[in-house]
């Protein structure tokens, strides 16, 4: 997440923990990655995001950022993160570290989430049953 609005992350977020629960059995796991684009402080940016999850009632999904300062930006360089503020947000869907979709400025709207689902779907058909 780069520049996305309040809505559409808490949107997106909310969809996933859906999934996560719905694919428990197949141990599916979510995290939203921000950046700092703005710079804010360490401590001001975390409670904004511990906010934003206690609001879209996450209980699953993981919510963490990536420093983007000179210093710490190593994360954000190693990922190749495209920080451009015309991304607002880049989806991944993968299994055993291969990306098997990927969706930028996804738009939590139905024929978006529709399109998020359908990947989900056919990477859990991936896990081999236990």
């Amino acid at each position: 997440m780069n520049n996305d609005s309040p809505k559409n992350v808490a949107q997106i977020a909310q969809f996933l923990e859906r999934a996560m629960k719905t694919h428990e059995d197949k141990e599916l796991k979510a995290f939203l990655v921000f950046t700092n684009p703005e710079a804010k402080a360490e401590d001001a940016l975390m409670k904004e995001l511990a906010d934003m999850g206690q609001k879209a009632k996450l209980e699953k999904v993981a919510v963490t950022f990536l420093h983007t300062d000179k210093e710490r930006a190593g994360a954000v360089e190693d990922y190749e993160i495209n920080t451009d503020k015309r991304v607002k947000n880049t989806v991944f869907v993968y299994i055993d570290k291969k990306s098997t979709a990927k969706f930028i400025n996804l738009t939590a709207n139905k024929k978006g989430l529709q399109e998020l689902d359908k990947a989900i779907q056919e990477t859990v058909k991936l896990v081999p049953a236990k």
